[in-house]
C-alpha cells in the first residue's frame, strides 16, 4: 500500500506571503560565503580581532618623513629642518604661507615655513612613531633622496 504525502496548495495572495513562504524555506538566505577563506559578516567572535575595510582611518602615523634643507628668508642661514605627512592627509613641521587675494578671495601661494629643527632626538621622537610603510627621504629643492632610518636618525649634513 503506497501512501501519499498530501502536497500544501497554499497561494499566496501578497508578496510579503511570498517572501515570508521563501523565508521558511530558507531559499533567499545564503548562509555560506562565495569564496573560499571567507566569512560572513555578523557578530565578531571572542578572543578574537577585526577590522572593517569601510571604517576610516583611526591612527595618524607619519607616511613620509622628511629632513628638508631650507635657506632661511629672513637671514640667508641655511639650516635641516623635519616634517612629515600622516595618515589623516596633514602636514606636521611644515605649514603653507598664502596670500589671499581680496577681489577674487583666491590663495596664491607664497612659501612654507617650518618649525622643527632637525635634531637626532626630534628625529627619533618622528621615526618612533613610524610604522612599516613610513618612508624617510631628504629633501633639498625639488630633488629628494631616500633614506633609511638609520640614516634619518644619524643624518650627516654635508657642507653646503
Amino acid at each position: 500500500m503506497a501512501t501519499t504525502k498530501k502536497v500544501s496548495t497554499k497561494i499566496a495572495t501578497s508578496v510579503s506571503e511570498l517572501h515570508d513562504e521563501f523565508d521558511d524555506k530558507k531559499k533567499n538566505a545564503r548562509h555560506e560565503p562565495l569564496k573560499p577563506g571567507s566569512k560572513i559578516l555578523g557578530k565578531q567572535k571572542p578572543q578574537s580581532a577585526r577590522t572593517l575595510i569601510t571604517t576610516p582611518v583611526l591612527t595618524n602615523r607619519p607616511v613620509n618623513a622628511y629632513i628638508e634643507r631650507v635657506v632661511n628668508h629672513a637671514d640667508g642661514q641655511e639650516g635641516l629642518w623635519l616634517w612629515y605627512f600622516t595618515e589623516q592627509s596633514e602636514y606636521v613641521g611644515r605649514m603653507k604661507l598664502v596670500e589671499i587675494n581680496n577681489s577674487t578671495l583666491q590663495e596664491i601661494e607664497q612659501g612654507f615655513e617650518w618649525d622643527i629643527p632637525y635634531s637626532p632626538k626630534a628625529a627619533e621622537k618622528i621615526a618612533a612613531e613610524s610604522f612599516g610603510k613610513t618612508s624617510f627621504i631628504f629633501k633639498d629643492g625639488d630633488s629628494k633622496t631616500g633614506l633609511t632610518r638609520e640614516e634619518f636618525l644619524n643624518y650627516k649634513p654635508k657642507k653646503f
